[in-house]
């Protein structure tokens, strides 16, 4: 039997075919049904055309026949390129020529509104589960002959930038992932209850949707994230083990304090996606009772990174040690390494890499030096070999011939009373290249002078934002990651402040 990702599973429908293997709403989906539903989808795909190596495009909320289409795929060594349901109609066109999708399967409630689309692309709706559960079944459940290495999924790179990028990960990486990097790393077993509380056409919600029937768990789908929704399901489902993006873990945290709600069930939590304030952990350690960890990885890479709060508290501004399987290193501009506590590019070496950027092998190339992989992040490393993570490397803004971090000077402005959230960007200046900006979200009525003087008591002046900008909300991506390009489009349009010199 080939260790693909179907016979994996199909291992534990033999061993236990009516445990519960899926929970969405208020349906449940043991083992053997799984199975059952996911081999008449093939079917099903295969009907309209699929085959090996078929281009698959779905875009689709979370839903039970998302899930099932990751296993029909991987059974049928089609590829499944994820796309979100937001994008217009000219990106999913646009994208899936980039990705070479040859059908799309579709959402029957985003249906309707994709009449244009549907004129382009040769478009399906997705088969809902109560037509599949009335299809006569095939008899008995085969094993995959698909190759673990073979192509999977097609994600794009997501969050901070304008420019997403077709990624590609085979079956082998998407095992590692679950099985060395969560299974292994947090200890988890066919024991414990998961959650699946991000988009499973991101990365991490497809990680949380195949990582439960890898290990013979249970994973519980949320149709969407909201705190109160996710601790219901939590407590309710008896969920014992999530990973989750940031803001949602100080979503969570937020709705925790304010209905006095403690949640019992819950012995493991992983923040992923960016970094926590520290005062967000501190706050969670206080109310949460459960092992609390942080990671720090990449679509590209993986989680690299693990720490658990509680055994290295004195590492709590850290994003943790490096995992057994994985080596990181401090690069300089000309990828030198560095020596500790110097800063530098983040560059990883790991197990669970990606393929490759498709279609872009120099993309590819470029983005390798002696086997790391260059994240494009800045961080360095302490004596100890803990990462500590400072930004995006294009994040640093270039003031004159001094590196200014946007995450030191938000990191102060978080302090001060009233503000909400903060991002701080780099403006364009004809003399100093470009000057510090900072969007203010804020709770109450602010002052710009005191919350001027303030950063001049706590940072450097030149590192003293030029001006303070009042906004409603700070442009994010579905997984909460700062959108720094929009947010500086949209204040050099409203304030017409490009290539001005600021004083």
């Amino acid at each position: 039997m080939k260790i693909n990702l179907f016979n994996i599973f199909l291992n534990h429908v033999n061993t236990f075919p009516e445990k519960t293997a899926y929970k969405f709403e208020k349906t449940a989906l043991t083992y053997r049904q799984t199975a059952i539903l996911s081999l008449k989808l093939s079917r099903y795909l295969k009907k309209i055309g699929v085959k090996q190596g078929t281009h698959l495009g779905i875009i689709s909320h979370n839903s039970l026949e998302f899930a099932l289409l990751f296993w029909s795929c991987a059974y049928l060594e089609a590829v499944l390129v994820p796309l979100m349901p937001s994008y217009p109609d000219e990106t999913i066109k646009n994208l899936s020529q980039a990705t070479d999708i040859e059908f799309m399967l579709m959402e029957k409630n985003i249906f309707p509104g994709k009449k244009q689309l549907v004129e382009k692309l040769r478009i399906f709706p997705i088969p809902e589960i109560n037509d599949l559960i009335s299809e006569p079944a095939d008899a008995p459940i085969k094993e995959s002959d698909v190759e673990p290495e073979a192509p999977f999924i097609i994600t794009l790179t997501s969050g901070s930038t304008s420019q997403p990028k077709p990624i590609v990960f085979s079956q082998a990486a998407k095992i590692a992932r679950s099985l060395n990097g969560a299974k292994e790393i947090y200890e988890i077993s066919k024991n414990d209850i998961t959650i699946v509380s991000t988009p499973m056409y991101h990365s991490m919600g497809m990680r949380m949707s195949l990582l439960p029937l890898l290990i013979g768990a249970t994973g519980v789908i949320l149709p969407r994230f909201s705190p109160a929704l996710w601790i219901e399901r939590v407590e309710k489902d008896s969920v014992t083990f999530a990973i989750v993006v940031s803001n949602q873990i100080e979503a969570v945290l937020d709705f925790l304090e304010k209905e006095n709600i403690n949640i019992k069930s819950l012995k493991k939590l992983v923040s992923s996606s960016y970094a926590l304030k520290l005062e967000t952990k501190k706050r969670f350690l206080d109310r949460v009772k459960c092992r609390f960890y942080e990671c720090y990885g990449a679509s590209e890479i993986g989680i690299a990174t693990n720490i658990e709060f509680e055994e290295d508290s004195a590492k709590l501004d850290s994003v943790g040690s490096p995992l057994p399987y994985v080596d990181i290193k401090i690069f300089d501009e000309h990828n030198r390494p560095r020596p500790s506590l110097k800063e530098g590019e983040i560059a990883v070496k790991t197990i669970t890499l990606f393929s490759g950027y498709y279609k872009n092998a120099q993309a590819t190339e470029r983005s390798f030096w002696d086997g790391y992989f260059k994240t494009g992040d800045v961080g360095y490393l302490d004596k100890d070999g803990f990462l500590y993570y400072r930004g995006r490397g294009k994040d640093i803004i270039k003031y004159g011939a001094i590196n200014l971090y946007p995450v030191d000077i938000e990191n102060v402005l978080l302090r001060f009373k009233g503000v909400r959230e903060c991002a701080v960007i780099g403006m364009e200046d004809k003399y100093l290249g470009e000057v510090p900006w900072a969007a203010i979200v804020a709770e109450e009525k602010i002052e710009k002078r005191e919350l001027r003087k303030f950063c001049l008591e706590n940072l450097a002046d030149y590192e003293t934002p030029v001006d303070f900008i009042f906004v409603d909300a700070i442009p994010k991506s579905e997984l909460g990651k700062v959108q720094k390009f929009k947010l500086k489009d949209s204040l050099i349009k409203e304030y017409k402040i490009k290539r001005m010199h600021l004083v």
